[in-house]
């Protein structure tokens, strides 16, 4: 029988050791998760002509479009394992559901979906919590203020995840025993170090995880494992991969790699005002203090001499991954777009429903060279070498497609993500599924039609990208 284990999971294969260098960078900042959680930010009072926007509705009463069954999995911690800690240094732990082939996992790092309140709709009935990351002490300290986020004090006992985890007869990994990792290392699971005080042990986290799984799960040689996550687990997946095939093949385990909405691309924001300035900024702060080089693999290193820090960010490292993977990554990613593009959710729901909206002309340029962006990076994937993997894109404003109803839903060239990732996996196609729809009322094609406005700045006015 065929043995699978989804691993949504990310850590370093580096051996577990000593502290990096401490970086400490005082800067202003805006604290913000990477699911878009900066708070409910509604439109302007008035408008240029001094005409408020037109109403739409905050949470509207999307309908549903797909399954969206939940799983339930019971909590599982991980005590034995000394550097499998959170930030505040209690134990690391991950959920777990049995499946009915003992030999087909699941194994996915936890992200947290955006409440129906910030976006679109949450199409789960559940908010899973976990994403982004600190990179400096003030930042780091900030995160200790949420629990949720650095601690396991209060985790529950048992969760629900859906989506590539839905028992449904018509998810083609149903059968499959389901791993769903915390997230409370603040550091894309990448960090191996002690800082300002905390722990960031993402790697030695997962590390823990696969050695638990094997040590007392029954994961054992023959096993396939789908290893990755979404958002911030999917660009700690994307850093480690290569290291974990190699290890699990040691094992006689096949690893391949899950990346959904990890992709962050190196793109000038309209202004600088995020949390430590642009998104790579942000990946040289956590380079410089978290110890993640022994990571970076030599030709990525060698590649990029002085700037080694780009072997953690996802647009230098994708050309550099040997093992097969499975990447998604919307046009308009709605993590990138809000953050890059100086929006917020509201603004992201507006420009979906084609509605005006304050300050929208630069907005939805800022958008529209977004896409542009993310289009010529993603047209460069998979490599020549990289024979085996796939590439999923939608015009969608979407971030993390695999754990809800999207992994049903949304279609591009006819197909769904969840039959592209079967096709990919049990068939070993390799789909390069790029959506040809330009500008941002494409984003509007991924909401229902009763629900979008029918005219509006996106619609209506040719922008020059």
């Amino acid at each position: 029988m065929r043995t699978l284990l989804i691993l949504a999971t990310v850590l370093a294969l580096s051996p577990l050791g000593a502290d990096a260098s401490r970086h400490r960078h005082h800067r202003h900042v805006l604290q913000s998760d990477e699911s878009g959680e900066t708070g409910d930010v509604g439109p302007g009072a008035s408008t240029s002509a001094g005409q408020g926007p037109p109403p739409f509705p905050q949470t509207p009463p999307y309908p549903t479009l797909a399954p969206v069954s939940a799983t339930e999995l019971k909590l599982r911690m991980l005590k034995d394992y000394p550097q499998a800690l959170c930030n505040d240094g209690t134990h690391g732990g991950y959920y777990w559901s049995q499946g009915t082939d003992p030999n087909l996992w699941v194994v996915y790092l936890q992200v947290r979906r955006r409440p129906a309140s910030a976006r679109r709709t949450s199409h789960t009935p559940f908010h899973l919590q976990g994403g982004y990351w600190c990179i400096d002490r003030l930042t780091c300290h900030g995160r200790m203020s949420d629990v949720d986020q650095a601690s396991s004090k209060f985790w529950q006992p048992s969760t629900l995840a859906s989506g590539i985890f839905s028992r449904e007869a018509n998810n083609s990994f149903s059968e499959a025993n389901m791993v769903y990792v915390r997230y409370c290392s603040s550091d894309a699971w990448m960090g191996n170090v002690v800082a300002w005080d905390e722990y960031f042990y993402g790697a030695p986290t997962v590390y823990a995880v696969f050695e638990d799984l094997m040590a007392n799960m029954g994961l054992a040689s023959g096993a396939q494992v789908l290893f990755g996550g979404c958002s911030a687990g999917a660009r700690g997946a994307l850093v480690h991969l290569d290291n974990i095939a190699s290890w699990m093949s040691t094992y006689g385990i096949e690893v391949r790699g899950l990346l959904d909405s990890g992709l962050w691309i190196d793109f000038v924001p309209l202004t600088n005002g995020g949390m430590g300035g642009t998104l790579v900024n942000q990946a040289e702060y956590v380079y410089g203090f978290a110890n993640v080089s022994s990571v970076i693999p030599e030709d990525c290193a060698q590649a990029y001499q002085g700037e080694e820090w780009k072997c953690i960010f996802p647009q230098y490292r994708m050309p550099f991954v040997k093992t097969s993977y499975f990447v998604s990554a919307s046009s308009f990613d709605d993590f990138q777009t809000n953050y890059d593009c100086d929006a917020s959710p509201i603004q992201d729901t507006q420009i979906m429903q084609n509605a005006p909206f304050i300050n929208s002309r630069k907005t939805i340029i800022c958008f529209n060279n977004f896409q542009t962006a993310m289009n010529q990076v993603l047209v460069t994937l998979p490599t020549m070498a990289q024979t085996t993997s796939a590439v999923f894109s939608s015009a969608c404003s979407l971030h993390c497609t695999s754990t809800g109803a999207d992994y049903w839903s949304i279609t591009v060239n006819g197909q769904t993500f969840s039959a592209l990732m079967a096709a990919w996996w049990f068939g070993h196609d390799t789909p390069r599924t790029i959506s040809t729809c330009q500008g941002t009322p494409c984003m509007a094609e991924c909401i229902p039609e009763e629900q979008r406005f029918p005219q509006g700045f996106g619609a209506t006015e040719n922008i020059a990208r």
